[in-house]
């Protein structure tokens, strides 16, 4: 999920999530033991619905694989690009902060 060490605001957030009711009753015990409500909750249908530019962003190592990311590109109905950051892994903001505040900044400006 992370692979440089967190900042004190991450640790805070990551605490906050632990403890979180809501995390639990919806997603479960963790991210990769999804028994929560949103189980079968599934968005893809909806996709299309999305019209304006958009940037999805993922690490090369992470859970959450490459043709899923790409369906989602692929479902939204507006312009929408993917980027994969190399050597990140989920949390692509923390690990690369320069290179993605660019890309970012970029694709707002694009916009």
């Amino acid at each position: 999920m992370l692979r440089t060490e967190p900042s004190g605001d991450a640790l805070v957030s990551f605490a906050a999530l632990a403890n979180s009711i809501a995390y639990r009753v919806l997603n479960g015990p963790n991210a990769f033991t999804i028994v929560g409500k949103i189980k079968n909750w599934a968005r893809s249908r909806d996709l299309a619905a999305i019209t304006q530019p958009a940037l999805i962003t993922t690490g090369e190592d992470v859970e959450v694989t490459l043709d899923c990311h790409q369906t989602i590109r692929d479902g939204i109905g507006g312009k929408a690009r993917l980027v994969v950051m190399p050597g990140c892994s989920h949390m692509i903001m923390m690990e690369q902060p320069t290179d993605y505040n660019s890309l970012a900044r970029d694709f707002l400006a694009e916009c």
